[in-house]
C-alpha cells in the first residue's frame, strides 16, 4: 500500500517493474530472486534450490528471506565439504560456487545490526575462495591498496580460444554487488570466451560495508580504477594495450568518468550508461524528497519509513550506508555529485548496453550517451523482452549479454 509519504518506487522497483512469473508479489524480492537464480547459467544456482528457498519465504518478509537462503547456502556448503573430503574436486567446486551465491543472496537483506551480517558475507567469500582454488588454472585472489585500506579483487585467467583476440576486462558492480557475485555476471562467461577478467570491489560496495566503513561511494571513482589498472599491469598475463573496463548498474555511471580520466583504459562497456545517476535515483522518491528543506525532508522520510515494505526499508538503509550518511538530506546532497556529462572526453571504443525494462528515461539517456561518444568504434545494444533480456543488467539472460560483449571485443581487438 502506498501512502502519500512513501516513495512511489525505488530504483530497484523500477528496474524490476516488468518481472512476471516469479515467486513473489513484491517486485524487489523478485528482482533479487532473479539475481540469485539467474546465476544458474554459470554454476551459481540450481532452479530446484532457488525455488525451494522461495517456497520458504513469506512474501515481503526479509527475515524469512534471510533464513531461507541461509539454509540453502549452508546445505550447499556442507555438500561441498563432503565432496572435497571424498576427493570429488569438480563436484566440490560446483557446490562451493552455489553456496557462495546463496550466502550472498541471504546477506542482501541483512544490515550491521543483524546477527548474520558478518557471518553470511564471510561465508560467501570463503566459499568462493574454496571454489577459486579448484579451478584449472585457479582463480587468483588479489588485493589493491586505496587510502591505507586493502580492497578485494580476483584474476580469472582466460580459457584459450583459438583465433580470438585476448585482453583483460576490469569489471565492477554497483550498489549491491560483490566481486564474488561478478563471477556469475561476467567473470565466468568472459573467461570461457577467451578473456582474462579482473573483478574488483571499490568504495561503498556491498562487500566493503562489512569490513571497511570509512570508504563510502565517491563521484571520483577513477581514484579506485587507477589503482586497479596498476594492479592489472603488474600481472604477467595482461597486455597493456588490451585493458577494458566494464561497469554494471551504478557502475555503468561510475565507469564513464573513470574511462575519461584514465587513458590506459582501451575499451569501455557500460551496462547501462547513465550521466546523471543522482537524478535517476532521486526521481524514484516522491516530489517532496527533492523540494523540501533539509529539516522537513528528514522528518518526512523518518516518519514514512514505517509505511515502507521490509525490502524497501532495507534498501534505503543500504543506500545510506553505502553513501556514508545517516539522513536523507545528506543522501540527496551526496547523490547530486554523481553527475558526469563530459562524454566527449571518453577517447576509447565504447559499448553501451541497456535493457528495455529499465524504463524509457534510462533508454533515452543511454542513447544520448551513445550519440555523444566521439570514438568511431562505438556500439549501442538495447535488449528486449522478446529476447528474454529486458531486466536490469540483463539478469534474465546473462549468456546473451556476455555474447554481445565478447563479440564486440573480438571486433575491436582483432
Amino acid at each position: 500500500m502506498t501512502t502519500k509519504n512513501q516513495p512511489t518506487s525505488s530504483a530497484k522497483d523500477m528496474q524490476s517493474a516488468k518481472l512476471r512469473g516469479l515467486p513473489f508479489k513484491n517486485n524487489q524480492m523478485n528482482f533479487f530472486f532473479l539475481s540469485a537464480s539467474g546465476a544458474d547459467v554459470y554454476g551459481g544456482a540450481t532452479l530446484g534450490e532457488s525455488y525451494y528457498a522461495a517456497g520458504q519465504i513469506k512474501d515481503g518478509d526479509i527475515q524469512s528471506w534471510i533464513q531461507a537462503f541461509g539454509e540453502v547456502a549452508g546445505q550447499a556448503e556442507r555438500q561441498a565439504q563432503d565432496f572435497l573430503a571424498h576427493g570429488c574436486r569438480e563436484s566440490a567446486r560446483q557446490a562451493f560456487l552455489r553456496a557462495a551465491n546463496y550466502y550472498y543472496a541471504a546477506d542482501h537483506y541483512t544490515d550491521n545490526r543483524h546477527p548474520k551480517y558478518i557471518e553470511f558475507w564471510q561465508h560467501s567469500v570463503n566459499c568462493f575462495h574454496q571454489a577459486a582454488g579448484l579451478f584449472t588454472p585457479p582463480i587468483e585472489p588479489l588485493s589493491y591498496e586505496l587510502e591505507g585500506h586493502s580492497l578485494c579483487a580476483y584474476f580469472i585467467p582466460a580459457q584459450v580460444v583459438q583465433g580470438k583476440a585476448r585482453g583483460t576486462i576490469l569489471a565492477m558492480s554497483g550498489f549491491d554487488g560483490t566481486p564474488e557475485h561478478l563471477y556469475f555476471s561476467c567473470g565466468a562467461g568472459l573467461s570461457q570466451r577467451g578473456y582474462n577478467v579482473l573483478i574488483f570491489e571499490g568504495p561503498g560496495q556491498r562487500g566493503m560495508s562489512h569490513h571497511i566503513q570509512d570508504l563510502p561511494f565517491r563521484a571520483n571513482y577513477e581514484t579506485a580504477v587507477k589503482q586497479v589498472v596498476d594492479l592489472a599491469l603488474s600481472h604477467p598475463g595482461v597486455e597493456p594495450e588490451r585493458i577494458g573496463l566494464l561497469g554494471y548498474s551504478f557502475g555503468g555511471h561510475l565507469v564513464l568518468r573513470a574511462a575519461a580520466c584514465e587513458p590506459r583504459i582501451k575499451a569501455l562497456i557500460a551496462d547501462s550508461p547513465v550521466m546523471d545517476f543522482g537524478k535517476q535515483m532521486l526521481d524514484g522518491f516522491p516530489a517532496f524528497a527533492t523540494r523540501t528543506s533539509d529539516r522537513m525532508v528528514n522528518w518526512l522520510m523518518s516518519s514514512s519509513i514505517g509505511f515502507m515494505s521490509g525490502p524497501l526499508q532495507a534498501s534505503l538503509k543500504r543506500l545510506y550506508e553505502s553513501m556514508g550518511v545517516s539522513q536523507f538530506s545528506d543522501f540527496r546532497r551526496k547523490m547530486a555529485g554523481f553527475r558526469f556529462e563530459e562524454i566527449e572526453r571518453i577517447a576509447c571504443p565504447t559499448l553501451c548496453l541497456i535493457s528495455e525494462g529499465e524504463g524509457a528515461s534510462a533508454v533515452a539517456e543511454g542513447r544520448q550517451v551513445f550519440e555523444r561518444l566521439p570514438h568511431p568504434q562505438k556500439k549501442l545494444v538495447i535488449f528486449s523482452a522478446a529476447q528474454g533480456a529486458d531486466i536490469h543488467c540483463q539478469l534474465n539472460n546473462l549468456v546473451l549479454s556476455v555474447s554481445h560483449i565478447v563479440d564486440w571485443l573480438d571486433e575491436i581487438w582483432q
